[in-house]
């Protein structure tokens, strides 16, 4: 193996060193690369990439790369203000808008990565402890992506359950404590099964 004296990147022979040498970040005479006329889009060629789409697992790469670099919210609490106000504009336009969505939730959120249901988000300690027992336990189950409405304060609005238990047909939510909105949420599914923290640890899940 040969190594780079600026990076130390390895390389097999001596041909791709020297390849890199001349370019490398590192190197104090480092040499700009020449930009070829061929690079970019051309007017009236369809691009090669046209048509492909990113792989989900990509995409969650990429997701989970992103995960902590942004705090949220603007610079100051005029800007912020003025934030919040466009997005509230901009929701009130989009008849799609609301439902369920990445980042949402004040609970540990993240991206769990499950040999059944494959690359899945969680929002909460629960849901992380739950859906780790259902892999132990060889369990067929899916994050629910289903949406069951139901009637709160004379408006219609949309509710989500944690998971779908594929062989039973049912599905569960994880919960700390119960509130009054909850009620009328679960109020919408029929075939749905609360569990709380003692729920969870009866089934030997540690918390």
């Amino acid at each position: 193996m040969e190594k780079c004296n600026f990076c130390e990147r390895e390389f097999k022979n001596k041909g791709g060193l020297s390849t890199h040498s001349p370019y490398c970040n590192n190197n104090p005479e480092k040499i700009k690369r020449p930009v070829s006329k061929l690079a970019g889009a051309k007017k009236g060629r369809i691009p090669w990439n046209k048509g492909l789409e990113t792989k989900e697992e990509t995409r969650n790469k990429i997701s989970c790369s992103l995960i902590g670099k942004s705090k949220g919210i603007a610079s100051d609490p005029i800007k912020e203000k003025n934030r919040k106000i466009k997005i509230s504009e901009s929701m009130k336009k989009n008849p799609k808008s609301g439902g369920l969505r990445i980042g949402s939730g004040r609970g540990i959120k993240g991206w769990y990565y499950s040999n059944i249901a494959g690359w899945v988000y969680l929002r909460s300690s629960y849901e992380f402890a739950y859906a780790e027992w259902l892999d132990k336990e060889n369990i067929n189950w899916r994050i629910n992506k289903k949406y069951f409405i139901y009637l709160w304060k004379n408006k219609e609005r949309k509710y989500y359950p944690d998971f779908f238990i594929v062989d039973l047909g049912i599905y569960v939510e994880t919960k700390g404590f119960k509130t009054e909105i909850d009620v009328e949420k679960w109020k919408s599914v029929d075939n749905l099964k609360v569990l709380y923290k003692n729920d969870l640890i009866n089934l030997g899940i540690s918390l």
